[in-house]
């Protein structure tokens, strides 16, 4: 199938997906004007190790603070990494840091990160001892402590990292990510019961998911990453549906325009929306980049999103869940 251009409604889908985008001059004129709508209390770093921390999600508490999750450099002398885990209160200390993982292999982080119950459910790539890219799992409880970890070793699959994971609501997730390198990377989507046992793997198109939304229902998983959303069911992973994003008008005339979608997410009345970057590149060498926003109604007729408030409002909490954790 061609890709869903902007005015174009898929009807047997009964599905449409519209975007606009905003570049990265405007975002910064807006944060420009209003200095304080990003960090309006205070900004804070947590150094994790003495080489390079990466945080990677972040996720409310129940007592007003939050989770930051993401990787760390196992020390200055070992970069290997391991997943990293810190509690910080409603003002913004820290109250305890948490590290998973095996000084020997090399464990990273996408966005992978569900919470359950009084805990979390941990999910990012291990490399173990052969070079061989696993699925790691840790299931976390309120206080840091690690209940269980599992490998995912899937049989014939080569090279599995995952990006992100969701809870589902009668039994345990669903993890996104990725099999294979280069132009043989395809998306993948792994049912893991609640014990950490994989019921079911599938592996669909080229491409790779970077982020996941499991329905309120549970019965369906929206995947977006690259220029691609697919629709699956849960129960099964049977896919639904599966559309390209069709590239805008970005940058000079001729020049080589990419979307790569990072995020997925629920709107009110029954709408998704998406956000990624969108980059163009021209010969000779002259570049520009932007964020790319994406509104995706279940059914309805397509329109384009006009620049509202509404929108920047959207993207303003994008960016604070996406970057409030620095990194030195």
């Amino acid at each position: 199938m061609s890709p869903l251009p902007v005015t174009e409604y898929i009807l047997h889908y009964s599905y449409a997906i519209t975007y606009n985008y905003f570049m990265l001059k405007l975002l910064r004129a807006f944060l420009l004007l209003f200095p304080g709508i990003l960090f309006s209390q205070q900004v804070q770093t947590f150094p994790l190790s003495p080489a390079y921390d990466a945080g990677r999600q972040i996720l409310p508490t129940l007592d007003g603070g939050y989770v930051l999750f993401g990787d760390r450099a196992v020390s200055a002398a070992n970069p290997r990494r391991d997943l990293s885990l810190v509690k910080v209160s409603a003002a913004g200390t820290q109250v305890w840091q948490r590290n998973f993982g095996d000084a020997t292999l090399n464990e990273s982080a996408g966005q992978g990160i569900s919470a359950v119950g009084d805990g979390w459910l941990l999910a990012g790539t291990r490399t173990d001892a052969t070079g061989k890219n696993l699925g790691y799992l840790v299931l976390v409880n309120s206080v840091g402590t690690a209940t269980w970890t599992k490998q995912i070793n899937l049989a014939g699959v080569n090279n599995l990292v995952i990006n992100d994971i969701d809870i589902i609501a009668d039994n345990g997730f669903i993890a996104t990510g990725s099999v294979g390198t280069g132009t043989q990377m395809q998306m993948i989507a792994i049912r893991i019961l609640s014990d950490g046992t994989v019921e079911w793997h599938k592996i669909y198109s080229t491409g790779t998911g970077r982020g996941i939304l499991v329905t309120n229902g549970g019965g369906n998983g929206f995947i977006a990453g690259g220029s691609k959303i697919w629709r699956i069911r849960t129960s099964n992973g049977d896919l639904v549906w599966e559309q390209k994003v069709s590239v805008p008008a970005f940058g000079s005339v001729g020049a080589t325009v990419n979307i790569e979608l990072n995020d997925i997410a629920a709107m009110t009345g029954k709408q998704l929306a998406v956000i990624g970057t969108i980059t163009s590149v021209a010969v000779p060498a002259s570049g520009r980049a932007g964020i790319f926003f994406g509104k995706i109604p279940f059914t309805g007729p397509l329109f384009l999103l006009p620049l509202r408030w509404m929108v920047l409002r959207w993207l303003i909490m994008a960016v604070q869940k996406k970057l409030l954790w620095l990194v030195r």
